[in-house]
């Protein structure tokens, strides 16, 4: 295929350029920050140039991802134009109570708790083996 000749190839292409060099120079940088308090831990996410939905919070197993995208209302092929802007996978501490996690959002800045898991043994204890040979 000639890609020079392509129209449809060419303006896609220009398309994208324009839209990569608008978002890198007028979009910044997300902060990404992570605190300690007590045996919880906090996970800030801001960006205050970029809307609140784009931001998207997924945990698998046991990763948290962290995931921004920029979404452009221009079409191309009938399909709109979406551009990660950060992309960030935590794991999660096994101390972590995951189904406790939880996210909010105030004044730009998402702050996500991961709370302790109060259920932990406090102590060390043996596992008893069943079925060994004596």
């Amino acid at each position: 295929m000639d890609f020079l000749n392509n129209r449809m190839f060419l303006r896609d292409l220009l398309k994208q350029a324009d839209i990569m060099n608008t978002v890198n120079g007028g979009v910044r940088q997300t902060e990404f920050n992570v605190k300690k308090i007590g045996d919880d831990i906090i996970i800030e996410v801001s960006n205050s140039s970029i809307a609140p939905e784009a931001f998207n919070f997924t945990i698998n197993k046991n990763e948290l991802l962290i995931n921004v995208m920029h979404f452009e209302n221009a079409f191309s092929n009938g399909h709109p134009m979406m551009y990660p802007l950060f992309f960030k996978v935590i794991v999660i501490p096994y101390y972590v109570d995951i189904n406790k996690i939880e996210a909010t959002y105030e004044q730009g800045i998402f702050k996500l708790l991961l709370p302790y898991n109060k259920n932990l043994p406090k102590t060390p204890f043996t596992v008893q083996v069943k079925n060994r040979d004596k």
